[in-house]
């Protein structure tokens, strides 16, 4: 499916954000993409599974500096990096979900990345699931590194 939000190179982080979460709404499925830290409660437990993106130090400095990209404008790229944690518990399908559901995103990267890149987000790519055993509690789950570069331009 096509993605509606306009990249905005002004507000570069929000935006991107918004491309990306229109995204994972469409190809991931059923359930909850959040950007903050989750509170998540034993006695209540969760009713589906948790995407937490959590944004990785240095991903609102430019990777590239200066680069040429016409006779009167200049910019920087920014590689943008999202530590994505998946949290389930068993109510919601236990580790069998943790790697359904991640092999529908790593799969959605590689076959319909393509459409972040048309939406602005150059270069998406996502990383294998790494597990994360079950502790001492009832939640568990697993990460992927997912990263993607902008390009915000400014004359001079």
């Amino acid at each position: 499916m096509p993605i509606t939000t306009t990249y905005n190179p002004q507000y570069f982080l929000t935006t991107s954000k918004t491309i990306l979460t229109e995204w994972l709404l469409d190809y991931i499925g059923n359930c909850d993409i959040t950007y903050e830290i989750p509170y998540l409660d034993e006695s209540t437990g969760i009713s589906r599974p948790i995407l937490y993106l959590e944004l990785m130090p240095g991903s609102d400095k430019p990777a590239g500096i200066g680069r040429v990209m016409s006779n009167t404008t200049r910019g920087n790229i920014y590689k943008i990096e999202f530590m994505s944690s998946w949290i389930v518990n068993n109510s919601v399908g236990g580790s069998p979900i943790v790697k359904e559901l991640a092999e529908n995103l790593y799969y959605n990267f590689l076959v319909n990345g393509y459409l972040l890149g048309d939406a602005g987000l150059k270069k998406p790519k996502c990383s294998t699931l790494k597990e994360i055993p079950k502790g001492a509690t009832e939640f568990f789950g697993g990460r992927h590194l997912i990263t993607y570069e902008v390009e915000v331009y400014y004359t001079g």
